[in-house]
């Protein structure tokens, strides 16, 4: 009797099927993305202005947080490269100082 294989052969042709309605479901899915990337874009302008506002960053809490920032990333708080910064000391430390640090951020949430 003749064996199955083990193994589907390489030549073997893969087939998709899509259906008559798949440009309405590409299309809605474009929508949909597009949307939360306008309103993404709208509302962070907003963000910025406010948290970068003398009114707010003035506040003793602010300040604080600030201070906490800085000692725990080594830049600014409303530094645009902060993440950037922090990801690379993170890969230059130590894992019981990349979990101090980590940790601070999680307190922070």
């Amino acid at each position: 009797p003749r064996e199955c294989p083990t193994r589907v052969p390489a030549t073997m042709p893969v087939t998709l099927e899509i259906g008559p309605d798949y440009g309405l479901v590409i299309a809605a899915a474009g929508f949909i993305g597009l949307t939360g990337m306008f309103i993404g874009g709208s509302v962070m302008g907003v963000r910025g202005q406010c948290f970068k506002s003398d009114a707010y960053l003035k506040k003793k809490e602010v300040q604080a947080m600030a201070e906490e920032h800085k000692k725990a990333f080594g830049c600014e708080m409303n530094d645009m490269c902060a993440s950037a910064c922090f990801c690379l000391q993170l890969a230059q430390l130590t894992v019981p100082e990349a979990c101090r640090r980590t940790s601070w951020i999680l307190r922070q949430l």
